[in-house]
């Protein structure tokens, strides 16, 4: 009897520690995993946000930079999913600008027309290869950046009433795709550069022409801008500039310019020729390898 009864006390015991192993596992799967993929995808798109805005820093200064990007993100249960940085070639902005410049060349005022003109294109990206928890795509396009649909910054043009500031970043690479749970470097090798710039009261030197500049009159200026953070970027726009926005909503009008958004296009257009005080202009253009 005693026999029957230890070896039944036995049985309970093993069922007993049993449950109280499942439940333990379960605690663990339920709770404690979800909390580290969470946490460690949150570090991941720190860690992105940060990478992407040193990028872009670094396409500034016009000279070869690598750059690292976070990689991997732990599951929460020993393994680590993989992430991606990604290039595609797509056009996103172009601008046209034609001016009038007066210069005072030794007491005799003389006027030369110049037009300045740029495309950028390319994409890069970076993201997890992964759907545990919500996947945001970080893109960098040229020199400023979006997350999925929303526009996050720096603006690459600035609008006011004595200026008009241009930096563009144009992307080309024979790479498409690289994924690693290790690392991932990204170099940028400077092509091509422009700088261009008419201060009122400053000298200039225009198509042989030498003075100091009196008077600069925008013709006409047309900017467009692809992408689908554009809706984003257009209700940011008409709150920075407290622009009066139109009876239909997706066009408003800034000084003597009309900035209208359709469908993941932008465009920014002048109205009618006016002047400013500065106008500059600033083009990059990089090879990104992987």
């Amino acid at each position: 009897m005693k026999y029957q009864d230890s070896a039944v006390s036995e049985i309970i015991g093993t069922v007993i520690l049993f449950a109280i192993v499942v439940t333990l596992v379960t605690a663990y799967m339920s709770w404690y995993v979800p909390l580290q993929e969470e946490r460690s995808q949150g570090e991941y798109y720190s860690e992105t946000l940060s990478a992407i805005t040193q990028f872009v820093s670094k396409t500034y200064q016009n000279s070869t930079f690598v750059q690292e990007f976070p990689s991997g993100i732990y599951s929460g249960i020993g393994s680590t999913a993989d992430t991606a940085v990604s290039y595609s070639n797509s056009l996103t902005s172009s601008l046209n600008v034609t001016m009038q410049i007066e210069l005072n060349a030794s007491g005799k005022l003389k006027y030369v027309n110049e037009t300045e003109a740029y495309t950028t294109a390319g994409i890069l990206k970076s993201y997890p290869y992964t759907d545990f928890l919500k996947v945001e795509t970080f893109n960098v396009y040229g020199n400023f950046i979006s997350i999925d649909k929303t526009y996050y910054g720096p603006l690459n043009f600035n609008l006011s009433s004595n200026e008009l500031r241009f930096n563009g970043v144009s992307l080309s690479s024979k790479g498409s795709v690289v994924s690693s749970p290790s690392s991932i470097s990204v170099s940028g090798v400077p092509v091509e550069s422009k700088i261009f710039q008419a201060v009122k009261g400053q000298i200039l030197n225009l198509s042989g022409t030498k003075g100091i500049v009196e008077k600069i009159t925008i013709l006409s200026l047309n900017y467009t801008l692809n992408g689908s953070f554009s809706l984003s970027l257009f209700r940011y726009l008409s709150f920075a500039l407290n622009g009066t926005i139109e009876a239909n909503e997706d066009s408003f009008r800034y000084n003597n310019m009309t900035i209208k958004y359709a469908q993941n296009f932008l465009n920014v257009s002048s109205i009618s020729s006016f002047t400013v005080n500065d106008f500059y202009i600033n083009y990059r253009d990089f090879y990104i390898a992987f």
